[in-house]
């Protein structure tokens, strides 16, 4: 029984210290991965828009947003 209770023991620390690496892992990447999810904003037509005049992404979004409600209007 006693080598049972010795298997057990060590296949737990095996998947335990591998759920720890993991998630240490994952960890350290969150920095990175919320700078890629910022880089990833600027993918669309009003990002690169602000990325080629050198403004905010949300500036560029306002006046979209403002151009159309002038269309609509004006149709």
């Amino acid at each position: 029984m006693a080598v049972f209770i010795e298997i057990l023991s060590i296949i737990w620390q095996g998947f335990r210290g591998t759920l720890y690496g993991i998630a240490q892992g994952i960890y350290e990447l969150l920095p990175a991965a919320m700078q890629l999810r910022k880089l990833a904003s600027y993918f669309t037509p009003p990002g690169i828009v602000a990325l080629y005049f050198g403004v905010q992404a949300v500036i560029v979004t306002v006046l979209f947003f403002i151009a159309r409600k002038a269309m609509k209007k004006v149709k």
